[in-house]
């Protein structure tokens, strides 16, 4: 709608005379560009991928908002109860956002995002998906092998590349660095090796964001995605 709003305005511009502009009307496909530059989408769609995750496609881009749990709401579809939102990615394109929910019921939702449909009486307010039951893979435990080492084991086997990535790691409780990461050599492909700075003899705890695994489990359960282990000094 705002796109159409400058259109309208470039129209009268163009119509009042102004030939020194040099100005034609724009066209639909101009009017749409104007609309996806500036993020606000007409419409999107939902699909639940997992009892914890929903995939959400817009039409087109979307700005920086979009990756932010807070601009999204989950209701049941029937009786409008809440599915709390717990985080949210949006893909490198701008066009995907990943979100992270509650655990799902197998019933149906409806998502809404803010901003959608706000200058656009025609365009939906929500998008509905049915929710999913199936699980997905979970970190098992983690064990410190030496001063600068930590050994992470899944219940499933995990991506590679995904599991090479340091930033889907994070020891905390205290900060502990992650130098490097993957399946080492010898490693069962549900195994990942970590190699951190040198720790001390206190307890950590490591999460893991964004890992995807193999198979039929791609995606890790939010609610077992961390595990303790005690440093070794």
């Amino acid at each position: 709608m705002r796109g159409k709003r400058i259109a309208i305005f470039l129209i009268v511009l163009c119509l009042g005379g102004l030939s020194l502009l040099q100005c034609t009307p724009p066209t639909p496909d101009d009017i749409a560009a104007l609309d996806a530059g500036r993020g606000v989408a007409s419409f999107m769609t939902a699909k639940s991928l997992s009892n914890h995750y929903v995939e959400v496609t817009f039409e087109g881009p979307m700005d920086a908002t979009y990756g932010l749990p807070e601009t999204y709401e989950i209701v049941s579809a029937a009786d409008g109860a809440p599915l709390a939102v717990r985080a949210a990615q949006l893909r490198t394109d701008g066009t995907t956002a990943l979100l992270t929910t509650d655990a799902q019921a197998k019933i149906d939702y409806l998502v809404s995002a803010k901003g959608m449909g706000d200058d656009d009486d025609d365009a939906p307010k929500a998008a509905r998906f049915s929710g999913s039951l199936k699980n997905e893979f979970v970190l098992g435990f983690a064990v410190a092998l030496s001063n600068t080492t930590v050994k992470l084991t899944f219940g499933e086997e995990v991506d590679a590349t995904s599991a090479a990535d340091p930033d889907n790691y994070v020891i905390s409780d205290p900060d502990l660095e992650i130098v490097s990461a993957g399946i080492g050599a010898g490693d069962a492909p549900n195994m990942v090796t970590l190699t951190t700075s040198p720790q001390s003899e206190v307890d950590y705890t490591v999460k893991v964001v964004n890992l995807l695994g193999k198979n039929d489990y791609p995606l890790i359960d939010p609610e077992h995605n961390h595990a303790p282990f005690a440093g070794i000094g």
